[in-house]
């Protein structure tokens, strides 16, 4: 039962995460501004036993400030995207739309449910069958 542990710490951490990532989409589906940014870097980030292309994207808020974020894509440098920022921390930003973070959130909440629940359930049924199958068998360790 203890083997379970760190997967239901691991779904704990999904579920927190996921909420999060829903609370940064609600944010932006609210009070979101929308702009153009422009792709000013592009690189092959090593993850793990692959690569995930990274881009910078640098685009100017309503006030005038400019920003420059990191985001997931595979765009070339100089094109233009669409960016959608929160105005009270332009830093907070995204180049999907809210409904695919609002998506990828409940997916992530789902599965360290799913982690955080039915991986102990399912430790915890298993010890029950190898027991009765002791008994079934007539055998104790």
């Amino acid at each position: 039962m203890l083997a379970s542990l760190p997967f239901a710490l691991l779904g704990v951490l999904m579920v927190g995460w996921g909420w999060s990532m829903l609370g940064d989409a609600s944010v932006l589906s609210e009070s979101g501004r929308s702009t153009t940014g422009v792709v000013v870097s592009r690189e092959l980030v090593r993850a793990g036993m692959g690569t995930t292309p990274k881009i910078d994207v640098s685009f100017t808020a309503f006030d005038g400030t400019r920003h420059v974020v990191r985001y997931t894509g595979d765009e070339r440098v100089g094109a233009h995207i669409k960016v959608l920022y929160d105005p009270a921390n332009p830093d907070r930003s995204s180049i999907e739309t809210t409904r695919s973070q609002r998506g990828l959130a409940v997916f992530i909440i789902v599965c360290g449910v799913i982690f955080a629940v039915g991986t102990p359930c399912l430790f915890a049924w298993g010890a029950v069958a190898e027991a009765r199958l002791r008994r079934s068998s007539g055998t104790s360790r």
